[in-house]
């Protein structure tokens, strides 16, 4: 499965006065310094800083984490640009540089076509790209976002993407600002991808990843029935009926809320109102899943003073925060690959009880978290 990045950015609401160069973005693109930490960054394009006010800093750092300092006097064609990026706090080099089309030029009718086709040029025809991510996909502040392709190369990965920000103008009316951008991340490792993707964690063989689509489809190949009943959630896509390990159970799919990438299943099986039915369901999984993946990366089985199993009030303890019933798995030595987590969980003032069982990928799991943040 591809991976790819997606960042959501704002609109610079002021005119950006950029030097006269000749550098081309597809150049820049071709020679992206990702090895090079932030102060290296700035030393290389010294001519080319451009500081933002503190004001507009503060409005793009709202959406996005780039640096203060950008980039500019870089051009697309016809068209002006710069470029701000974002440091990884770990290794302090880039993590992703976004190109920002400069918001007071209007472009003519064929801006897009030009766009693709100059990039389709150098990096061939655009990757396969799942349909329900290039949607209109709403933000914090009415912030829009919409990707129109994407392209892959050895040096780098390039998503086109259309944003329409709203802001109000000298006269307090409302106004909306289309910007168009790229987004440009490193390349993938593709040999260690490659070694890690046999380990991702899989539901019933199926990997906990790619679009909602494709894992439901592989969900009905299995034979589990879509709820009708259920309304989706903006993370929550799908509820599906069956049974897993010869019980009951109901599915729920979780998703990125930007992407739409599948990164959690949740099992819901064992329920009932007794407190031994329950924990049975619990242990027969966790027996299971130790016999499949060795010792648990983690687990937790107490109840807090002066409750213990066989006072009655378990399931009321349960859903008081009083106990706690949880083991996690992790699928691999490779930690953050993917964990499996058994939990018993119950309704207010232990009605029923259950047992959920979490299949999270790893990287999926950065993904979410990072497309979460980026919208904040």
């Amino acid at each position: 499965m591809k991976r790819f990045f997606i960042t959501v950015c704002c609109a610079i609401m002021t005119l950006v006065t950029f030097a006269q160069s000749e550098t081309h973005v597809l150049d820049f693109v071709r020679n992206c310094p990702w090895e090079l930490t932030d102060t290296q960054i700035q030393e290389k394009y010294r001519d080319n800083i451009f500081i933002l006010s503190d004001s507009i800093s503060q409005l793009l750092n709202s959406s996005l984490p780039i640096s203060s300092n950008v980039i500019s006097g870089i051009k697309f064609n016809n068209y002006n640009t710069f470029i701000g990026y974002a440091i990884d706090i770990e290794t302090k080099k880039p993590s992703v540089f976004t190109c920002i089309f400069d918001p007071t030029q209007t472009p003519d009718n064929n801006f897009i076509t030009e766009i693709q086709t100059t990039i389709s040029r150098s990096y061939g025809e655009p990757i396969e790209f799942p349909d329900e991510a290039k949607n209109k996909q709403e933000h914090a502040n009415g912030f829009f976002s919409r990707i129109v392709n994407a392209w892959e190369g050895q040096n780098a990965m390039i998503i086109f993407a259309v944003f329409d920000y709203p802001y109000i103008d000298g006269n307090n009316t409302q106004q909306t600002m289309t910007m168009n951008a790229l987004i440009i991340t490193p390349p993938e490792e593709e040999e260690k991808e490659n070694n890690l993707e046999g380990y991702r964690v899989k539901f019933r063989g199926i990997p906990v990843n790619g679009s909602a689509n494709t894992f439901c489809t592989e969900l009905s190949k299995l034979g589990y029935v879509k709820d009708p009943s259920f309304t989706p959630t903006d993370q929550v896509v799908a509820a599906y009926n069956g049974t897993y390990g010869g019980k009951e159970c109901t599915l729920f799919v979780y998703v990125t809320p930007a992407t739409k990438t599948v990164y959690q299943v949740r099992v819901i099986v064992g329920e009932s109102n007794s407190w031994s039915i329950v924990k049975n369901t619990y242990l027969f999984f966790k027996n299971r899943f130790e016999a499949k993946y060795g010792e648990p990366w983690a687990s937790e089985e107490k109840f807090e003073y002066p409750y213990e199993d066989g006072c009655g009030y378990e399931l009321t303890c349960i859903a008081r925060n009083k106990a706690t019933f949880t083991t996690t798995f992790n699928n691999t030595d490779e930690i953050g690959i993917g964990f499996i987590d058994i939990t018993i969980m119950s309704s207010t003032y232990g009605g029923n009880g259950w047992v959920a069982i979490d299949f999270r990928d790893g990287q999926n799991m950065l993904l979410n978290e990072a497309e979460l943040n980026s919208s904040l």
